[in-house]
């Protein structure tokens, strides 16, 4: 019984002390995130890329061209032009955009991200990941949602300096493809665990989509990803609790990869790369009937009508004891072009943060906690 009544105190004091940081969703989407705006030579922080043959925007155009919208039922629209033809011009590059968050992730954060579509298709590279700045991999790279062309599933991974390892002895639901993080094992393939065949593509898309959550804490980094139909009821609150979520899809442990050792401050980056490394060498693989190569694909533009998110809300939260300040952005004027099936539905309880620009809780964490471990000791001593 004592037992019991510790778990649900330990299980109360995470829900109460993780506060909001940022809730991305709706018309205040679009002004918290930095644009990258060019070629895909270099990245935002001037390290070499990954040599897409796209050219990333500026908010502004992204709004004007309606690759940035709000569609008819509220959610996010990010996408790739899909309605200009290229063919005529040898030279041609696609437009397509890459946000990366103003506010950076760090050790104590749980971030999740709500989706009904995302990109995919041949010369189609999507991504949802972070990146701890200038001098990659120093500071390390965490991804959350990648895979290219018409792969069916998604894959975790980490890259970083020598030295961080994913564990085979954690229990996970994902398949761990390789354990040695470091950037320079077997061609970067990193620490890489693969999900089903819901967590990606058509697959995903067809499922109506589903959700992603990531948790960094001192157990080290896990995430989770819920087909729609399996979404816990507490995600889309203003106290999701991570500890009745069952098994992570993948987790890499603090005790084989010390993340203050291996992993800065992250930015959090979305994104949609046409073509570029990655894409070109894999391209037989799923799209050899498309096209003869990546590059052969790119002056056609129904070829990228699923290159889009759909997006219901990203919200990040963190056991930190400082409301952190954001834009509050001003409303947008997009109009729908993309009527979704699946009705936004950004977590009413936090709608108050994101129009005041602030985090709230209704508890100080810091109570929380001395309060908890009061209990704690208490208990334990009977």
């Amino acid at each position: 019984m004592r037992l019991v009544v510790l778990a649900i105190l330990f299980a109360s004091a995470f829900a109460q002390q993780m506060q909001l940081v940022t809730n991305y969703s709706g018309t205040a989407f679009f002004d918290l995130w930095n644009y990258k705006v060019g070629n895909d030579v270099t990245n935002f922080w001037g390290d070499p890329s990954n040599q897409g043959i796209v050219n990333f925007t500026d908010q502004a155009f992204a709004q004007e061209q309606n690759l940035l919208f709000v569609n008819s039922v509220g959610n996010v629209i990010m996408k790739t032009d899909n309605f200009t033809n290229g063919a005529s011009d040898s030279t041609y590059v696609r437009n397509s955009v890459q946000l990366l968050s103003k506010d950076p992730i760090t050790p104590g954060t749980l971030m999740i991200m709500d989706a009904v579509h995302m990109p995919f298709g041949c010369a189609v590279w999507p991504a949802v990941w972070m990146n701890g700045g200038p001098n990659w991999p120093q500071l390390g790279e965490i991804d959350i949602v990648e895979n290219i062309n018409l792969a069916t599933n998604n894959a975790y991974n980490l890259h970083t300096e020598q030295g961080c390892m994913a564990s085979n002895q954690v229990e996970i639901t994902g398949t761990l493809v390789s354990t040695d993080c470091f950037n320079v094992t077997n061609h970067d393939q990193g620490c890489k665990v693969t999900d089903s065949d819901l967590s990606y593509g058509s697959g995903f898309a067809s499922n109506g989509g589903g959700a992603f959550a990531f948790l960094w804490n001192d157990d080290g980094m896990k995430i989770w990803f819920f087909p729609r139909s399996t979404i816990p009821a507490d995600l889309s609150t203003a106290n999701p609790n991570p500890t009745n979520w069952g098994t992570p899809t993948a987790f890499y442990p603090s005790s084989t990869c010390d993340t203050t050792k291996f992993f800065g401050p992250q930015t959090l980056i979305l994104e949609i790369n046409v073509c570029g490394n990655f894409a070109v060498e894999k391209f037989s693989d799923t799209c050899s009937a498309v096209a003869a190569q990546c590059a052969d694909v790119v002056p056609n533009p129904a070829a990228f009508d699923d290159a889009y998110f759909e997006i219901r809300y990203i919200t990040v939260f963190s056991n930190s004891t400082t409301a952190i300040p954001i834009t509050n952005p001003s409303p947008s004027t997009s109009d729908s072009l993309n009527p979704s099936t699946a009705a936004a539905q950004p977590p009413s309880a936090l709608a108050t943060s994101k129009s005041t620009g602030y985090s709230r809780g209704t508890v100080d964490p810091l109570t929380v906690l001395v309060g908890t471990v009061g209990l704690l000791l208490a208990f334990a001593s009977c």
